[in-house]
Order: C-alpha cells, then sequence, then structure tokens
C-alpha cells in the first residue's frame, strides 16, 4: 500500500501561494467582467439602434459618446484578459511579472477614470437640461467632474513611477488615491442621480395634479422608466456595492480576494450600462416609441384658455378649442390641446 501526501498550506512556498492568490483575484475579476461585458454588448447595440440614421445634433452626440464608451471599455476588458491570462504562471521572473503588468494595470485604470468621466459628464448634461440650463446646474458639475479627473488620473498615472523607480515602487499609494476617487465618484453620482429622481417625481406629481396623467395616457411605468434611465440609476448602485465591499475582510483559508479591488475592476461596465440605458431611453422618445399620445384634450381650470408648462420631459403648449354641447345647453366648455414636444435635445 502506497503513502500518498498531500500537500497541505503549510508546506506551499509563499511565491507559488501568492501566484494562486493573484490568479484567484484575476479569475474573480475577469469571470464577473465578462458576464457584464456581455449585457453591456447587448445594450450597446440598442443604443446605436435608438439612435440610427438621425441627424440631429442630439443623436449624434449620443451616438458619438456611446461609440468613445464602447471603445474604451472595449480596451478594459482585453486589458483584464491579458492580466488573467499572465496570472496564470506561477514564480514567474520579478522583472517579467512587473514589466508585463504594470502597463496593462495603468492601462486598466485610466479606462477606469476616462469611462466614469464620460458617464456622468453625460448625467451632468442631463442634470442641466432638466433643471433648465441654469448656468449653476452646469458650472458646479462641471468643476466637480474635472477635479474628479485629475484626482483619477493622478492615482492612474502613479504605475509609471514603477520606471524610474524600481526600487522603491509601491502601488499601495495608488491604490489610495483611487479609492479615494472611488468615493468622490460616489458623492458626484448621488447629488446628481438624487437630483434627476427629484426633478423627475417632482413633474411626475404635477402632471397628475392637473389630471395629465389621466387623460394624456402616461402610465406610471413610464416614470419608473424614467427613473431607472435617466438618473443614472444603474451606476450608482454599482458604486454602492463598491463602496460596501471596500470595508468586507480581505483573506481567508486559501485565498486573499479583496472584494473590493474586484467591484473597482468591474465597476467601468456599470458606467457603460447606466450610459446605453440613458442613450436607448432618449432615443426612443425622440422616435415616439415610447408616447403614442402625442396630442390629447385637457380641460383647463379656472376659465384659463391657453399657456405652456411641462410634462416629464417634455414641454407643453396649449391651443384651445370650442365644444358647444347639446340638449339645448348653450354653456361652452373650453378644452387645451396638448401638443407634448420634445423639451430639449437631450
Amino acid at each position: 500500500m502506497v503513502a500518498v501526501t498531500v500537500p497541505t498550506l503549510s508546506v506551499v512556498s509563499a511565491p507559488t501561494l501568492q501566484a494562486f492568490n493573484g490568479l484567484s483575484i484575476s479569475a474573480a475579476i475577469y469571470a464577473a467582467l465578462s458576464a457584464l461585458f456581455g449585457v453591456y454588448v447587448v445594450l450597446f447595440i440598442l443604443a446605436l439602434w435608438s439612435t440610427y440614421r438621425k441627424s440631429d445634433a442630439a443623436s449624434r452626440l449620443n451616438r458619438n459618446v456611446t461609440i468613445a464608451l464602447f471603445v474604451t471599455l472595449l480596451i478594459h476588458y482585453i486589458s483584464r484578459g491579458i492580466i488573467f491570462g499572465q496570472s496564470r504562471l506561477i514564480n514567474p521572473p520579478k522583472d517579467l511579472q512587473y514589466m508585463s503588468s504594470e502597463p496593462l494595470k495603468l492601462v486598466t485604470s485610466i479606462t477606469t477614470t476616462v469611462a466614469g468621466l464620460i458617464s456622468d459628464g453625460l448625467l451632468a448634461w442631463r442634470f442641466y437640461v432638466m433643471y433648465g440650463r441654469k448656468r449653476w446646474a452646469f458650472y458646479g458639475p462641471l468643476v466637480a467632474l474635472i477635479t474628479n479627473a485629475l484626482l483619477g488620473l493622478s492615482g492612474d498615472c502613479l504605475y509609471l513611477s514603477f520606471y524610474h523607480d524600481t526600487a522603491n515602487y509601491n502601488s499601495i499609494t495608488g491604490f489610495t488615491i483611487i479609492a479615494a476617487w472611488g468615493w468622490f465618484t460616489f458623492a458626484i453620482n448621488t447629488v446628481l442621480t438624487g437630483a434627476i429622481i427629484g426633478r423627475i417625481l417632482y413633474m411626475a406629481r404635477n402632471a397628475r395634479m392637473n389630471g395629465a396623467v389621466r387623460l394624456c395616457g402616461e402610465s406610471p411605468h413610464n416614470t419608473v422608466i424614467a427613473l431607472i434611465a435617466e438618473s443614472g440609476l444603474v451606476t450608482w448602485i454599482g458604486l454602492v456595492l463598491y463602496e460596501i465591499t471596500t470595508f468586507a475582510p480581505t483573506g481567508g483559508v486559501t485565498t486573499a480576494l479583496n472584494v473590493g479591488f474586484v467591484m473597482i475592476c468591474i465597476i467601468p461596465i456599470f458606467f457603460g450600462i447606466s450610459q446605453c440605458l440613458l442613450t436607448v431611453r432618449l432615443g426612443l422618445a425622440r422616435s415616439g416609441l415610447l408616447d403614442k399620445n402625442i396630442n390629447c384634450t385637457l380641460p383647463l381650470s379656472n376659465g384659463t384658455v391657453g399657456g405652456s408648462g411641462e410634462f416629464g420631459n417634455k414641454e407643453i403648449s396649449v391651443t384651445t378649442s370650442h365644444n358647444t354641447s347639446t340638449s339645448g345647453n348653450n354653456n361652452e366648455k373650453v378644452y387645451g390641446v396638448l401638443n407634448l414636444t420634445q423639451a430639449d435635445s437631450m
């Protein structure tokens, strides 16, 4: 009878254990990234379809932003795939390990910052439009986005320090700055998402009070769709998960899986999903596919015979018509015809 010796954790060499931990983290990142990227590709196709052959400025801008973000996330995905392939090497030479992985880490970090800037920029523009193109609604988010982008790029560029100070190279400082970038991004998205949701609910409430929802056929589910797509809620949820996982314990019996690090590596896909949802929503709205009842009749109260206002993300222009009832009554009733036109190109 031959005795079989099973190696335990205590007899595994430190470099081998470190390589296994790196492989487990890379595998978790790439698996989650692949699943989310598949969803993103479907939404990307829908976003292009919703803006296809539309020549207005808004559609062209949305299409260009969608393509730019897709290219950025594709580079991020490919880089993560290469890192996963490199992590399968056990005990690689130290120079090969650093020289091959650090440029890829730089690429993935920069693409994360750029993806966040593009997605949040579109969200900030939506915020600016929904709040009536006020100056404060433009310059406030602009300053916050530029500051956040510079913070993220400063952390990204620390990877370059490897090439001029290899002996003292430490990526922990870069990770700390990137973590600060994540918190600042979360704060920006919380403000913008909350403000947009509040604006949508406010306009929906006004529409209900004026009877527009009942008479114009605007169903409650359209408000829910607007809340999810136009507020960047998907990005905010992803950032909440990231902030929660940063407090998760790192380490265990056989792995040193850092869940927070996994989340920061896949958070760019949340940026892409949120941007595509907003583009699809606006593209379909401009096509009239989400608002079939373009014109409807609404009784005007207090003798009002005309006016204008807002309904959802649309402007309302009111014209009047007169309808004389039958049965011998000559009482004149005034109605308003609501012409719902897109309030803004975005």
